[in-house]
């Protein structure tokens, strides 16, 4: 369990390093492509793709649980872009699901491409049991 929650408190880091960077025009540059964030826009789908990309070529590779189940997953696998992601989601042990949607009520900033941006992850529990830890993030906050 361990493992699965520094995952979790890594790529809560990741995401909201390159949100504070990106929405404050200091360059950051995605892992798995080299890509900088400025070069598009920055929004709740730019980055919650860049973060999702990078964890799944570069830090996270393989889910320690179960080597058949994929070890991240993007929101729309499990329905349509949303944040929160769906509690109703059979997210299997050791994933971490990385997603964006649109809050209308607390789009203040007026931003497209959905000013959400979302990770649920289940990290499992000592006794096998699902345990899910799960985070949001409000581009126009930063």
């Amino acid at each position: 369990m361990f493992e699965h929650t520094f995952m979790f408190e890594y790529t809560l880091g990741v995401r909201a390093g390159a949100l504070s960077a990106c929405r404050n025009g200091i360059d950051y540059r995605w892992q798995k492509n080299g890509k900088s964030c400025l070069s598009g826009p920055v929004n709740g789908d730019q980055i919650a793709w860049g973060v999702f990309n990078d964890m799944k070529s570069e830090i996270y590779k393989t889910n320690s649980y179960d080597s058949s189940a994929k070890s991240v997953e993007w929101n729309q696998s499990y329905g349509v872009a949303y944040c929160p992601i769906s509690k109703s989601a059979k997210i299997p042990k050791g994933q971490v699901v990385v997603g964006y949607g649109n809050n209308g009520s607390k789009n203040y900033c007026r931003i497209g491409g959905g000013n959400m941006s979302c990770i649920r992850a289940n990290i499992g529990d000592k006794d096998g049991n699902d345990f899910y830890l799960e985070a949001e993030f409000n581009i126009c906050d930063f």
